[in-house]
C-alpha cells in the first residue's frame, strides 16, 4: 500500500519599498490595541512561552493606547495567541492583575470581564493587511481600560491578601 503526503505552504505576496514582489509564509496579521480611558497610569507586560512577543512595562498613560503586531501562518492570531500571559500593573504599584489561568485554579477575585487573554473582552474589527498583502487577512483586537479595571484589579488584590 503506497501513502502520498502532500504538504500545502500557505504564503502571502506583497511588495517591497523597491517594488518587488515578495513572498512571506504567512497571510494572518493582528493588531493589538489596549487604550487607556482610566484615571490611572498603567504598566502593561505581556509574555508567550518564548520570547517571540514579550514586553515588558510599556506605560499606557490617560487618554493614550498601546499598539503590537501579531502574526499568524493561516489567520489572524487572537489575544491568548498573541500573549497567553498579561500583567496590568496601575500607577501606585498596589494593586496587579495578572491573568494566566488557563492551566492553573481560578484565584479569589477573579472575574473574567477583566481578563487579557479572553478574546470576548476586546472589540474586532477587519482591517487591510500591511503592505498590501494579498490574500492576506487583518484584524485589530481592541481593549480598552477603563477606571472598573482598576477597581476589579484592587478586588483581587485584596481577595488574594496582597
Amino acid at each position: 500500500m503506497l501513502f502520498t503526503a502532500t504538504l500545502f505552504s500557505v504564503s502571502c505576496k506583497h511588495k517591497s519599498e523597491l517594488g518587488e514582489v515578495i513572498i512571506v509564509e504567512y497571510i494572518g496579521y493582528s493588531y493589538f490595541v489596549w487604550i487607556n480611558e482610566s484615571d490611572h497610569v498603567i504598566f502593561l507586560s505581556g509574555a508567550r512561552n518564548g520570547p517571540t512577543h514579550d514586553f515588558t512595562d510599556k506605560v499606557i498613560q490617560p487618554g493614550e493606547s498601546l499598539e503590537k503586531t501579531g502574526i499568524g501562518f493561516v489567520s489572524p492570531p487572537i489575544p491568548v495567541q498573541y500573549s497567553p500571559v498579561m500583567t496590568v500593573v496601575f500607577d501606585d504599584g498596589a494593586y496587579q492583575a495578572t491573568y494566566d489561568y488557563h492551566d492553573q485554579p481560578i484565584p479569589e477575585g477573579y472575574n473574567i470581564k477583566y481578563d487579557l487573554t479572553w478574546t470576548e473582552n476586546y472589540v474586532r474589527e477587519e482591517v487591510d493587511s500591511p503592505n498590501g498583502c494579498e490574500p492576506c487577512l487583518g484584524a485589530r483586537w481592541t481593549y480598552t481600560f477603563t477606571n472598573a479595571d482598576y477597581e476589579a484589579a484592587v478586588r483581587m488584590s485584596e481577595a488574594q491578601g496582597e
